[in-house]
Order: C-alpha cells, then structure tokens, then sequence
C-alpha cells in the first residue's frame, strides 16, 4: 500500500513535535456564515479584516499574503510599516469631456479614456511631445555634406 508524501510528513512532524514537548494544535474552530452566506476573516500579519463568501480565502485582499491565517513571528520593523502605509494610493474620480464616462484613477493626469480611449478627455488640448532628435544648424549642414569624388577617365 502506498502511503503519500503529505502523509510521511505528517508522521514526522507529529514525532518531532511529541518530542520536543509541544502540545499537540487545538481542533479547528467550525466557522459559520452569517444570514447572508458571508464570512468574516482577519488577517494575522496586517490586521485587515474583511467579508467574504468563500469559507477560507486564498490571499489578504490588503497585505495580498497567502499566510493570513498563520500569525508573524517576528514583530515588523518601523520602515516596513512606514512603506506600507506610504504605498497606500488616493484615488480620486475624473470624467471625460468627450464621452461623460467617470471613472477613479490614483494617477495625477491619465493618458486617455479607458472608455472611448481620447487623448483629449480633459477637454483641452494634449501637452506636445517632445522631439527627440535636434535640429542641424546651417554651417553643420554645410560641414557634415560629403565631397563627391569624380572618377578620372583613362
């Protein structure tokens, strides 16, 4: 009879942890959805605390780690706070001028319409582009023009 991997390990781990002395790992709380179908969930590293319909989701919608459920072991450092909480966007809502469609955007001045993809959704004309090559003054011209060789007849 073949036993899996998950099994073998299973077995391991539950020896390693009989001999070191740990308790065993309390039986997990049944959790039920509320009148609506909805569950409630926290995440353990970030603290966010959210709704959703599936009974155990996959990631934290906020810090997106897929270890939500599982506490830190450590405790984070200040700079990684401060990062986090400065990585946090303010969006704002803006309206094309061509087409009335609304839409929230965290960018200060977006390119176009996701509607109707006009450049000219602000209603006023776009800013030039600017050119990437230099125009030759009239003495380099003169200069960089190549002397034509004639060829001498025999």
């Amino acid at each position: 009879m073949k036993v899996s991997v998950r099994e073998k390990m299973g077995s391991l781990l539950g020896a390693i942890r009989r001999a070191s002395g740990e308790p065993a790992p309390e039986a997990a709380v049944e959790v039920l959805p509320d009148e609506n179908g909805m569950y409630e969930h926290e995440c353990l590293r970030c603290g966010h605390k959210w709704r959703s319909r599936r009974k155990l989701p996959g990631h934290c919608p906020d810090c997106t780690t897929v270890l939500w459920n599982t506490p830190r072991k450590y405790k984070p450092s200040k700079k990684r706070k401060k990062r986090r909480l400065a990585k946090k966007k303010e969006y704002r809502t803006v309206t094309c001028a061509k087409c009335g469609h609304s839409w929230r955007t965290a960018l200060a001045e977006p390119p176009y319409c996701p509607a109707c993809h006009s450049r000219l959704w602000t209603g006023r004309a776009p800013k030039p582009r600017p050119t990437t090559y230099k125009k030759k003054s009239a003495s380099r011209a003169a200069a960089g023009k190549k002397k034509s060789r004639s060829r001498k007849k025999k």
